[in-house]
């Protein structure tokens, strides 16, 4: 919402806020003024219509009570006829009574002074006018009935007669026709505002504009039956009703002669017409106030937005770039202050823009100087990238030759192991073959002691032959065992040849020294089986009989040297059994040795691949920082390329303005 609306509607605002309440006030007064007005004279009116009226009922009432004060007084007993009531009918002919009439308590005759006569065996002591009368003892005013005279509705004004003694001599009656009383309401003056009518005290429309509705019930009328009950309850009162869509006020007033009811209907229009008439004056008053409101506080609000439109389009031209404009700042008001204060910031701002261009000139320089000093930064980050790179690439390569070099330096300490394992069998079997052998040798220097005996005592030949017969099957065992040893150092001296091929030129001599061992097992082999050869001859030659001793003796001769022979034999099977058991400790030594040393290169090993691997990761966090640094560089080149755009535009824009 514009500020021209704003401040007309706060003005508008500030009237209703001040002037509509005083308004309002009075018409709430002048509205309260007429509705007393109306009812005081409404009232006023009711009360002169329930004087006049009870005035009017009264001058008849006084008609009946002076006849029968007449005739209580003057009228001697017995002299009463038809004609004196003639006389005094023809009287009040102007007093609105239809017909004046006696009856006699004492035969029930009946006299009137109209000529109308009753019928036979009427009998005024039965009718209601008369019993209400007597039982009251005072004037009564009865209910309407059709009256047998005028054939119309009427009520009727009784009052008991007394003679000189007190005695009830009869009553005396008026006849009062509703049309009469009709008359008389109608006549009350309501100014025109609406209309009188007059009830019973039990609810009976004695009088009504509307003839049709004339001794008719209250009840009956939709238009009166709600305000019955508290029109024969109260004394006097007023209402508020609607009828057929129209507001009208009952006001009604109980006349206490006779209990019957006077009220009057007014139209609320007609009631409060002047009231109305001013209502629509002061609305008419507040509407051209409004408008008068409306008119000042648009040229107030046109005096007051001029400057402001003023300052406005200065406003917009500085938005587009253009701040030459100045605003005409006239006078010592606030609005002269404004802009005032306009300019000198107008002034300010082009100062500033200046400086702004000067120094988005001065930054766009320093930027492109920025961005090539970068733009050299990153290729040298770029390559220090790369050669770190691949010098973790190398320290990772190297990490994994050392660890593979660490794995298979271990494999080699194993077998070093095993072969020292090996070399240590061995020994322990080379040990055992020795045993065997010197256990051998002792077998053979022992069969040599026994065929030296056996020579010097061919004599007992045949015991020697079964104590040789017996030895034989030993040594044969024995040989058997040996040829196994022979065997098992044949195998050794293989084992060992293999392991000393496996040593290398270390195990070279060695190698040598178990060949040697082998031949020299093959030929105890060999022997042993030449040994069995010959038991089983000497076992032959033993069988045949004991006539080819000499020729025994000379298999014997032959078999003494053969043992010789084969103690030599034992004896450098032994001599080279200690020499490979020997070298065989040697070579344990070397390899014990060597598996030590081969244990504390694979600590240093695992030292450097452990210092190979930490270099390798130290290195690629070298990379990786470099990588980091380059990444880091490469975002400062491109902030630094954005900084030259964004100064060159900073640059651009500036130029853009006016000042």
């Amino acid at each position: 919402m514009k500020l021209k609306p704003k401040l007309m509607a706060m003005f508008l605002a500030a009237v209703l806020i001040t002037a509509l309440p005083l308004a309002l006030l009075g018409l709430y007064q002048t509205e309260n003024q007429a509705t007393r007005n109306v009812e005081s004279l409404l009232n006023g009116l009711m009360t002169s219509a329930t004087n006049q009226l009870e005035g009017w009922i009264d001058s008849n009432a006084k008609v009946v009570e002076t006849l029968g004060f007449v005739i209580e007084q003057a009228v001697p007993e017995g002299t009463l006829t038809e004609d004196y009531f003639k006389i005094m009918n023809m009287g009040n002919n102007q007093q609105n009574l239809s017909d004046l009439y006696f009856g006699s308590e004492k035969d029930g005759a009946f006299m009137n002074g109209s000529d109308w006569t009753p019928e036979a065996g009427y009998d005024p002591r039965q009718r209601p006018w008369y019993e209400q009368a007597k039982q009251s003892n005072a004037l009564i005013f009865t209910d309407p009935y059709q009256d047998m005279m005028t054939q119309k509705y009427a009520v009727s004004m009784a009052m008991p007669v007394h003679n000189k003694q007190g005695d009830l001599e009869g009553v005396v009656s008026g006849v009062l026709l509703l049309s009469t009383l009709t008359d008389t309401v109608e006549k009350i003056n309501l100014n025109g505002l609406g209309y009188s009518f007059l009830i019973d005290r039990n609810g009976l429309l004695l009088a009504h504009p509307d003839a049709k509705l004339v001794n008719t019930s209250a009840k009956e009328n939709s238009e009166l039956s709600p305000m019955l009950a508290d029109m024969q309850s109260n004394a006097s009162g007023q209402r508020s009703f609607h009828y057929n869509g129209e507001g009208y006020l009952l006001f009604y007033k109980q006349i206490p002669s006779t209990g019957w009811v006077i009220g009057s209907v007014i139209s609320e229009k007609l009631a409060y017409a002047e009231f109305y008439q001013l209502r629509n004056n002061y609305i008419l008053i507040i509407g051209v106030t409004l408008l008068a409101v409306l008119a000042g506080a648009y040229w107030v609000a046109a005096l007051f937005i001029k400057p402001l439109k003023q300052l406005h389009q200065t406003s917009i031209q500085m938005s587009e770039g253009d701040f030459t404009g100045r605003v005409k700042a006239k006078g010592k008001d606030e609005f002269a202050e404004l802009g005032s204060a306009f300019n000198q910031m107008s002034d300010q701002l082009g100062t500033l823009l200046r400086q702004v261009t000067g120094s988005a000139e001065r930054v766009h320089t320093i930027s492109e100087e920025m961005q090539e000093h970068t733009d050299n930064t990153k290729r040298i980050a770029e390559q220090i990238s790369i050669a770190t790179d691949e010098l973790a690439q190398g320290s990772s390569t190297q990490a994994e030759s050392v660890y593979n070099g660490s794995g298979r330096l271990a494999e080699m300490s194993d077998s070093v192991g095993g072969i020292n394992d090996s070399v240590e069998q061995s020994v322990v079997m080379m040990r055992e073959a020795g045993e065997a052998m010197l256990a051998g040798l002792q077998a053979v220097e022992h069969q040599v002691m026994l065929a030296d005996g056996n020579r010097h005592s061919m004599d007992r030949v045949g015991e020697s032959i079964t104590l040789l017969t017996d030895k034989s099957q030993k040594i044969e065992g024995i040989v058997a065992m040996i040829q196994g040893i022979a065997s098992q150092t044949n195998l050794l001296a293989l084992n060992a040849s293999i392991e000393a091929a496996r040593a290398g030129e270390h195990g070279r001599g060695f190698a040598v020294v178990a060949e040697e061992v082998r031949k020299l097992a093959e030929q105890s082999a060999d022997s042993a089986k030449e040994i069995i050869v010959l038991l089983e001859e000497i076992q032959t030659a033993s069988g045949l009989s004991v006539g080819e001793v000499h020729a025994a003796e000379q298999g014997m001769e032959q078999q003494v040297a053969a043992v010789h022979e084969m103690r030599e034999s034992f004896v450098r099977i032994k001599q080279s059994i200690d020499g490979i058991e020997k070298q065989l400790k040697q070579v344990s030594s070397a390899t014990t040795e060597l598996d030590d040393n081969a244990g504390k290169v694979a600590e240093i090993i695992s030292s450097v691949a452990a210092m190979s691997e930490q270099s390798a990761a130290s290195t690629e966090e070298v990379a990786s920082s470099t990588q980091e640094q380059f990444n880091y560089i490469t975002s400062i080149a491109e902030r630094s390329n954005e900084l030259a755009e964004q100064s060159k535009a900073l640059a651009a824009e500036v130029k853009k303005f006016k000042v």
